[in-house]
């Protein structure tokens, strides 16, 4: 069960990326050459990728960040509880 929930994530996530770059190509198909039309929505993807990635990046670093600052707070209190 967890690894058809991962793969279910996987598929989300890069359906969710995929998204702006599709939708901003179905815009511009008839607006401009087809050619540049795939272009630009490989760059709106790029651009969200890139957006999407530090988000993800920060909340990682945040919840690590938090993690360690807790183990490191168990950490002094064991070692106060210790010396008395």
């Amino acid at each position: 069960m967890k690894k058809v929930k991962i793969i279910v994530g996987a598929i989300l996530r890069g359906a969710l990326l995929v998204a702006p770059g599709v939708a901003f190509g179905w815009w511009a198909w008839y607006k401009a050459m087809a050619l540049i039309a795939i272009l630009a929505a490989v760059g709106v993807e790029t651009l969200f990728l890139f957006v999407f990635s530090f988000i993800t990046v920060a909340v990682q670093a945040r919840r690590d960040l938090r993690r360690k600052k807790a183990e490191e707070a168990e950490a002094d209190e064991g070692n106060d509880t210790a010396a008395q």
